[in-house]
């Protein structure tokens, strides 16, 4: 028998979800209805055995006081509330990362999607677009994050010593924006090539 443990990284919310909906949780759906113009954002039904794991189920009012929704439904009911909706066509996110060269990895799919009109080649290029213009307060945001993020780096260099591993290295690096510069999360997550 032959057995490999996962790669187990932290979840990281696909940034043009991020973006459009400021959700940070896994396994979510998001749909702007342009015609009622209504944010709407479908949550995973979990089993009442998961609230050992993540506490008590956050009700359809959490979500929509903490994103700024119009309201949430489950995961589950999403084509059928798109029916109900009399939406006949969806644009899904679906494009070329010109950085990276990489086609997004995170193309909606969904159970009763082949009921709809899909549209793969619209909604990319806008979103692109409209990620590109930042307001004041966005630009002061990223300067602090690359003001936070070099003097990290200047940190871990003075303390790195000789026989030190990348994983020491990288835990004074979040160890530093996390004391000194208040930041649970960073930028780019390490992740193992590890065979």
């Amino acid at each position: 028998m032959l057995f490999r443990s996962p790669q187990v990284i932290e979840f990281r919310q696909e940034a043009f979800f991020r973006h459009l909906f400021a959700v940070n949780e896994p396994d979510c759906y998001g749909v702007l209805d342009l015609a009622r113009k209504e944010s709407v954002l479908y949550v995973p039904q979990l089993p009442e055995s998961a609230v050992r794991w993540q506490g008590p189920m956050r009700s359809a009012e959490h979500y929509c006081t903490t994103y700024g929704v119009q309201s949430t439904k489950f995961a589950s009911e999403l084509a059928q509330d798109l029916v109900a909706r009399g939406i006949k066509k969806i644009l899904v996110l679906k494009g070329l990362n010109t950085d990276s060269g990489s086609m997004t990895k995170t193309t909606a799919e969904f159970d009763g999607m082949e009921q709809f009109a899909v549209d793969e080649a619209t909604l990319h290029p806008v979103l692109v677009e409209l990620r590109v213009i930042k307001t004041p307060r966005e630009i002061e945001l990223l300067r602090k994050a690359c003001r936070m993020s070099a003097q990290a780096h200047t940190y871990v260099m003075r303390h790195m010593k000789a026989g030190m591993t990348e994983f020491q290295c990288e835990a004074l690096f979040k160890a530093y924006t996390g004391y000194f510069g208040g930041a649970r999360y960073q930028a780019y997550t390490y992740v193992s090539r590890l065979p």
